[in-house]
């Protein structure tokens, strides 16, 4: 197929996909998750609408952000345990991944709402040391 995914003329009327054309969306490979190597198949379909790579570690295939909009995980979000904590829109629920050995960024639905924007109460996110927290400092002193 010339290197090329999707539809190729060797292939007759399906396509030729690896599993990374698949994660990355290439059209024509929206089927074609868990193959090795590049194979002929019918991997097309209409469209992407659905999660994909469910509890796979995601943060290295979604340039590192948090949330929805990659296509390594379909209409699902990649997030991490603190996401949840910070309230990252499309997180809410990703406080249940578990702890290592379990992938600590994970493609799945964690939305559970999805007015965080405009409603500040929605979720509040978990103090951090830099939010002037205490520090654990001595106090005062004096003579």
């Amino acid at each position: 197929c010339g290197q090329s995914a999707g539809n190729c003329s060797y292939c007759g009327s399906g396509q030729c996909c690896r599993q990374q054309d698949y994660d990355h969306g290439v059209a024509g490979c929206e089927l074609a998750n868990n193959i090795s190597g590049a194979r002929c198949g019918h991997f097309s379909h209409p469209d992407q609408a659905w999660l994909k790579n469910e509890g796979r570690a995601c943060v290295g295939h979604c340039n590192g952000q948090p949330g929805g909009g990659c296509t390594f995980c379909g209409t699902g979000y990649c997030c991490r345990r603190f996401d949840a904590e910070r309230c990252v829109p499309g997180c809410e629920a990703a406080g249940s991944i578990g702890p290592v050995p379990a992938p600590q960024s994970q493609c799945g639905d964690w939305l559970v709402h999805d007015d965080a924007a405009v409603d500040p109460l929605s979720c509040v996110p978990a103090p951090t040391a830099s939010d002037g927290g205490d520090s654990g400092g001595g106090g005062g002193g004096g003579d």
